[in-house]
């Protein structure tokens, strides 16, 4: 989309709505391939607490604009990208069509703080404006172009600016997602992202992939090919950027989910698998197994809206009743979670027939205590910390502890150190003291080290490889 030999970026310094415009002398701009870019506005109205106005102009009874330089006003239908002083017609479509358009835009914009709306705002309203009409050789541009919108030469939000999306050079056959994705894209110029090489993102050249959202994921810049980034480094997350200039709006639907097999209250066979059917507009990411409370299982989503998901059990699963809980998250960590319960083999008379650490409930459940052990404490079994790692942190000493990557900043709390090698996984363990022996605690009893924060999200992955392969062994009861 926006594919045009004059696909112009073009930012300029808002005037003052209540002042006649003057002369400009702006900088003059700096051009590249397919963008021109002048100063930033220096009327800085964005504030992450919100909310934001989003003027969406149809142009009934046509849209007159004014041609002037360096200057972009919405108040005034003033803007610097118009070869001449010019009239929009108005949108061509039925009122289903602009009605199916204004949905589909509310729905990209939802997890922001801005409020999309198809009246003009009043005079004491900051916005942003996308006129959704006309051709673009009614402003004098090249008939290719599909959309065009100021932008700030530093990747600033602007203000009461006017961006253009020729809806009536577009087709609405598929519903009006192209016109929505180019109306999406146009505005977000104006909030300060760049072209996205990634189909899934409204910033994107690229076409095929149904409806678009602003993804919460590294993605690298370009239209025709990927290039590094030019305001936010190589990548931008043009998710995080949106949230940065709009501020947080509300979460978007979770997925759909059904538990597909076993159905609820069955018996089922032993080697069984979960299938599960998720479903979510901004595609799934992962799903989650979990069996009695423990996620044993997780799977990466795939780009396909209607895909079947089979979610392995592992063998060391006891056998007994199981309440297995499916989740299903997008993107934005939305979740959804669907439950059956099943028995596998004859539900459980005592600890006996379950793994370590585990007890039999009234209903022949084998289930662990929710965790409690805290980062430090002793342990014997991942599943009585509360990190979910119960690991050798030195000496052979089993603690509950947490990932972390070896080196001079592994993230390991005071007086403690990774056991990987430099740039190598392991975890927060107990430090190799002069003489090869390790440290001990005055007074014997259960070792107690000091708490630990990591940043969010380190080796996650890991952990849950390690949950998957490494369950406790059966032990009998004793």
């Amino acid at each position: 989309m926006h594919r045009a030999s004059f696909l112009g970026l073009v930012a300029a310094l808002a005037a003052p709505a209540s002042a006649a415009p003057v002369d400009p002398a702006p900088a003059p701009p700096v051009r590249g391939d397919d963008v021109v870019l002048v100063e930033p506005a220096t009327d800085r109205y964005w504030d992450a607490a919100g909310p934001d106005t989003l003027y969406l102009n149809r142009c009934a009874g046509d849209c007159s604009v004014r041609a002037v330089p360096g200057i972009n006003d919405a108040r005034n239908r003033i803007s610097s990208i118009p070869a001449r002083d010019s009239t929009l017609t108005q949108f061509r479509f039925d009122d289903a069509a602009w009605d199916a358009m204004v949905t589909c835009v509310r729905d990209v914009y939802l997890p922001y703080g801005v409020t999309v709306v198809t009246d003009q705002p009043g005079a004491d309203t900051a916005y942003v404006e996308v006129m959704v009409a006309g051709t673009p050789a009614e402003l004098g541009l090249p008939p290719s172009t599909l959309g065009i919108a100021p932008m700030a030469g530093d990747c600033s939000p602007g203000v009461n600016w006017i961006a253009f999306a020729f809806a009536n050079v577009h087709s609405v056959a598929d519903g009006g997602l192209e016109l929505c994705a180019t109306v999406a894209h146009e505005a977000g110029h104006v909030y300060g992202l760049e072209h996205a090489f990634e189909c899934e993102d409204p910033m994107t050249y690229l076409t095929g992939c149904g409806q678009k959202f602003f993804r919460n994921q590294l993605m690298r810049c370009g239209t025709s090919e990927a290039e590094a980034c030019r305001c936010t480094g190589p990548v931008q997350n043009t998710h995080v950027k949106l949230l940065g200039a709009l501020g947080a709006g509300s979460d978007p639907p979770p997925p759909e989910l059904a538990i597909v097999s076993p159905a609820d209250g069955a018996t089922a066979p032993s080697g069984f698998s979960v299938f599960a059917r998720a479903v979510d507009a901004r595609d799934v990411m992962k799903l989650e197994l979990r069996v009695n409370g423990w996620m044993w299982n997780e799977l990466a989503g795939v780009p396909d809206k209607t895909s079947a998901y089979v979610l392995d059990l592992p063998s060391d699963v006891p056998d007994g009743r199981m309440d297995l809980e499916v989740t299903a998250c997008n993107d934005l960590e939305v979740c959804a979670s669907r439950q059956v319960t099943v028995t596998r083999g004859a539900p459980c008379t005592s600890a006996a027939s379950c793994m370590n650490g585990q007890t039999c409930d009234a209903e022949g459940r084998c289930v662990w205590a929710p965790p409690a052990g805290e980062l430090g404490d002793t342990c014997t079994y991942d599943q009585a910390c509360r990190s979910g790692l119960c690991a050798d942190v030195g000496g052979g000493e089993l603690g509950c502890t947490t990932a972390c990557i070896g080196g001079p900043n592994d993230a390991c709390p005071d007086g403690f150190t990774c056991t990987g090698a430099t740039g190598q996984a392991g975890v927060c363990g107990v430090p190799v003291v002069d003489g090869g022996g390790c440290c001990s605690t005055a007074g014997g009893g259960p070792r107690r080290f000091p708490v630990l924060e990591l940043g969010l999200g380190l080796l996650t992955a890991a952990l849950v490889r390690r949950r998957r392969r490494a369950s406790p062994d059966r032990v009998p009861a004793g």
